[in-house]
Order: C-alpha cells, then structure tokens, then sequence
C-alpha cells in the first residue's frame, strides 16, 4: 500500500512537470511565431550602431543591465542568440506567470497565447541591445508576486531583491509584477479565496515593499555613478509633464493618450488592447445580472488593473513611448481569462486566443519587415555616398580625411507603417541628421569608418553649407577646408553644433 502511495505521488509530480513543459512549449512556438522574423533575419535598429553602451546605461540608472553586459552577457548583442535567449527567457516568465494565477490546464494555455499575441514587445525586442536583459527583468517581475505570497521565512527580503534588479535593467518593469500580483487577487475574489479585508492589506504591503525597493534602487544607481564617474542621466526627469504646463492641461493630455489606447487607435499592433474595455464592460455587466456577493469589489480591483496599463502615462503626466508599456500584454491576457472564468468558457477562450496570436504575429513580422527595408534603403544611400565622395575627391584619403553630415534625408520606404514609433525610420533621419549615429551606421556595417570633423572645421563646413544643393544632387558633396561636406538635408540639427 505504501509503495502505491509513492507511486501515486511520482505520477501526480510527473504530471504537472509535463504540464509545465507543455506550457514552456506553446509559449516558445507562441513566441517565435510572433517574432520570427527579427530572431532569423536580425536587422540593425537605432541605438545598436555603437558597440558599448556601459556609460549610456549607468548614467540612465540601469547599472543592473551594465553588470549584466560587462560580466555575463555579450556586449552590445549577438545576432540571433540574443533573441532567442529572450524568447526563451520569456517563454519560462510566462509559464510561471500563468502557474502564480493557478489557472486550469486549459485557461492558462489561453493567457499564455494572449500573454504573445499583444505585440507590445516588438518595440523592446527592435532595440536587441537590451533584448535578453529586459526579459530577464520580466522574469524577476513573474517570479516576484510569487515570493510575496510564499510563506519563506525571508520572503519580504527576496521580494525585495527581485523588485530591485528588476528595476536595475529597466525601471518601469515594477508594473509588471504589480499587475500580475492584481491579476492574482481578482481571481481570488471570483472563487472566494479571500477576504476583502486581507486584499487592502496585501496590496498596501506590497506597494510598501516596492517603495523600498525603488529608494534603495535609487541609492545604488547614486553609488555606481559616483565609483564609475559616470553622471546620472535627466533623461526620466525631462520626461515629466506636471508642472510643465498648467494642471488641467498636462489631465487633458494624459487622457488623450490613455485614449488612444482604448479608441483602436493606438500604435500599429496594439490596437487589440483596446478589445479589454469592452470585455471589462460585459463581465462588469455579467456580475451585477448575477448580484454575484463580490461583484463591486472584483469590478472594482479589475477596473484598477486596467488603469494601470496606463501607470507611466499618469505617473509621466506625458507621453510614453510604446517600448515602456511593458504591462500591456500580461493586462491583456490577465484580463482575458478573468473573463472567460466569470462566463466559464474554455474552448472559445483558446479558440480566440489563436485568432488574436495571428493577429499579432501578422503585426509584429510586418513591423520587423519595415525596419529591415529601411536598413536595406540606409545602405543602398551609403553606398551611394562614399561612391560619390571617392568621385567628386579622387584622393580622398579616408584614414585623415574626416567627414560632415549636414541635415537629414529620409530614403524612400514603401513599408514604412504609420503609428510605428521608431520601426522603419532612417540612421539619415534620426535626431535631425546625427553625425554620431550616422558615421555609427557606416562603421557597423562595414562600409566606412569615417573621420570626425573638428569644431574649426565644422564650423566653416557649415556656413559653406547654405550655398551647395542638397542629396542626391551629386554637387551635395564638398572638399572644404581639408574635410568633406555631405549635405542630406537642409537643417542643421542642434545635436551637430
């Protein structure tokens, strides 16, 4: 009898390994259906012509990404290993993710699939310099609400800890366990698993927990700036909208941005979020009709989740760039199968679950398809700059002669989509004609490894600049005074004065 027992038990466990493998599986072939593209094709976004980024990073508080780069992953990435890492870092994050939310086999196949289909991370995965780290922090943030509720005898320490690389790589990741930890409650309180007095206190713990996280964040970022000489960045500080403009102002704006989100008319591939006003809308209904015993409080805890899709937009007070919104996807899912358990639906959940996974893998490959076109047309257009320079200077010497970008060119794009943040635009184009990207973009991709122009030079390059035609007219390039002036565009950007 004892020895049926064990075995009893050895199935039982081998079950749920299996199970969990399964779930590992479907998220992975979720994962690279959606973002198969980039992973076989890897095509070069802003921000990845340089090759190290350890100042950028510290100076913008995310010395966790830093160490990361200088003592175990590569550095700036690797084409294709870096992608996959992530996928498959990801696929582990949402696996735990959907365990946490003690979903039935069934509906966590459904928030798994709905976790990939909102494409929102094709705008983190374009930039492939930080592609493994960020999955990594969304790792910490899924494993984070777990340890929180665990009964480990130092479970706020590790919680802690966790909420603190999480944002050591990215500092708006923090949402994403807040969100799933939300998630978790509603469940809860729709199978009558807990009180309404223990969800105040819980979610009061929990945000107590992660201010502490931030201000020691906040306190070892100050240190590694000060060991490394490296000053903290005004980037996030320049971001702040309130007290820019007046109070009401800075709301309306807010509000037109959070609407967008909702109106399906937000960025290319998001628009499906918008679908969860509307499921919130008819569960909401769904709960009164019943007079469910808890139904003001699960309206009420799921009306805050989806609010708080829209965190950076309000903490901000301005807008966010699609990349930032990293809690979109797990909101969408998490809001999805909250609603397929108050309607007890289960096959039409997986069935439309696939139906939003195409959708977002038609998305998400198309956007990584404007961006490869665009390099191909930047390439084309340098080819065609370092010909004419070799035409119009014979002996030009690249090794002494040091080269000028004025302006900015924008080469034809047929792809390019609308509502697509930075996908599909030019190294020609960015920053107004930024003559560091620009010679960034030449040296990457072997074609040049130009010479910069000294401010002496520079400045008569650019006075001399306001009499010459413009690309591709083939007069658009100079010998001035010992350098090369190429003129793409007609306006100087501030960055090259």
């Amino acid at each position: 009898m004892h020895n049926f027992d064990i075995k009893i038990n050895l199935n039982n466990i081998y079950d749920k390994l299996f199970l969990q493998r399964f779930k590992f599986i479907i998220a992975l072939l979720s994962y690279l259906l959606v973002y198969g593209f980039e992973v076989t094709h890897f095509t070069l976004s802003i921000d990845e012509e340089f090759f190290d980024n350890f100042r950028q990073t510290v100076s913008l508080g995310r010395w966790g990404h830093a160490l990361l780069r200088l003592y175990l992953l590569p550095e700036p990435y690797v084409p294709f290993f870096s992608a996959i890492l992530c996928l498959i870092i990801l696929s582990f994050s949402a696996v735990i993710s959907s365990s946490y939310l003690k979903l039935s086999k069934v509906a966590s196949y459904s928030f798994i699939i709905m976790l990939v289909a909102l494409p929102q991370l094709a705008y983190q995965i374009q930039f492939e310099n930080q592609v493994d780290t960020i999955a990594l922090a969304i790792l910490f943030s899924s494993i984070s609400p777990h340890v929180f509720s665990s009964r480990l005898k130092f479970k706020r320490t590790a919680f802690v800890l966790l909420s603190i690389f999480s944002l050591s790589i990215y500092q708006s990741i923090f949402f994403y366990g807040f969100s799933l930890f939300l998630a978790s409650l509603i469940l809860k309180s729709i199978r009558n698993e807990i009180r309404f007095r223990e969800i105040f206190i819980q979610i009061f713990s929990y945000i107590l927990l992660i201010v502490i996280a931030i201000v020691i964040n906040a306190i070892i970022a100050k240190y590694i700036s000060l060991i490394t000489d490296i000053p903290q960045s005004s980037y996030l500080s320049a971001m702040i909208g309130w007290g820019k403009s007046s109070f009401l102002q800075t709301l309306s704006l807010s509000f037109l941005y959070i609407k967008e989100y909702v109106t399906f008319n937000t960025f290319y591939g998001l628009n499906s979020f918008s679908w969860t006003s509307f499921l919130l809308g008819v569960m909401s209904l769904k709960l009164l009709i019943q007079k469910h015993k808890k139904a003001l409080l699960i309206i009420s805890l799921s009306i805050f989740l989806f609010i708080s899709s829209f965190s950076l937009i309000i903490v901000f007070g301005a807008w966010v760039a699609p990349r930032a919104m990293i809690q979109l996807p797990l909101i969408f899912a998490a809001l999805f199968v909250i609603v397929c358990e108050v309607f007890n639906v289960k096959r039409l959940a997986c069935f439309l679950s696939l139906v939003f996974l195409c959708v977002g893998a038609s998305s998400s490959n198309r956007l990584f398809y404007s961006d490869y076109m665009a390099r191909e047309s930047d390439k084309q257009m340098a080819r065609q700059i370092i010909s004419q320079i070799y035409t119009q200077i014979p002996d030009f010497n690249i090794n002494k002669t040091p080269v000028f970008f004025y302006g900015a060119y924008s080469p034809d794009n047929e792809w390019k989509i609308k509502k697509s943040d930075v996908f599909g635009a030019s190294f020609f184009e960015w920053d107004g004609g930024n003559n560091i990207r620009i010679h960034g973009f030449f040296n990457i991709n072997n074609i040049a490894n130009f010479i910069m122009v000294d401010s002496a030079q520079k400045k008569a390059l650019i006075n001399a600049a306001r009499n010459i035609p413009t690309w591709p007219n083939r007069e658009s390039v100079q010998f001035i005074d010992g350098a090369v002036l190429v003129k793409i565009g007609n306006e100087l950007s501030s960055v090259n004065l």
